[in-house]
């Protein structure tokens, strides 16, 4: 077997770990489908509820009428860190335009995340990783994994692994725009 055989290999059996952990305990019901969306007129983005790093309440759909960009990442995920600037430039960008980024920590201890969103500055909302995130996006096989959802929330684009700023802004400038 050739390295790059190897290589591949080792890197699904990775990603298939942190999936396993991601959604480690998660349940399923055969409702699942008609519970993804629990608020009239939005649209396909699985919608949740939770409490924000911050302490704040926080419901996707409250987000309706912006473009939401929908992160899934971790402190311990150097792709995830390496984008981090960019989001935080895009925030600053196109925030009052109508942009909502959303941050979901895969990582397990919120002080950790806490102290690492202080020193990067990071200025958009973050949450922690919960079991009922887990099974709504039950199909993360990677991170970083973002979503872009349209205004009213239906999932236009997910990207599995870092992307590209250029890419990321062109797709929020054409939603913004519609």
């Amino acid at each position: 077997m050739n390295k790059s055989a190897v290589k591949l290999i080792i890197l699904f059996v990775i990603s298939s770990f942190f999936t396993y952990k991601i959604c480690e305990g998660a349940e399923f019901s055969d409702n699942f489908l008609e519970a993804v969306n629990v608020r009239s007129g939005w649209g396909d983005a699985p919608d949740f509820s939770t409490i924000a790093l911050d302490g704040r309440s926080f419901t996707l759909s409250s987000l309706r009428g912006k473009v939401i960009l929908l992160n899934f990442w971790a402190t311990w995920c150097p792709p995830c860190r390496g984008e981090i600037p960019d989001l935080i430039q895009l925030n600053n960008d196109y925030k009052t335009a109508g942009l909502a980024m959303v941050g979901v920590s895969l990582d397990n201890k919120p002080s950790v995340v806490r102290e690492f969103v202080k020193k990067k500055r990071i200025n958009y909302t973050i949450l922690p990783i919960t079991k009922n995130i887990s099974a709504k996006y039950n199909d993360i096989v990677g991170i970083p994994t973002t979503f872009i959802i349209d205004k009213n929330g239906y999932i236009v684009k997910k990207y599995v692994g870092a992307v590209e700023k250029e890419i990321l802004e062109k797709e929020i400038i054409r939603l913004l725009n519609k």
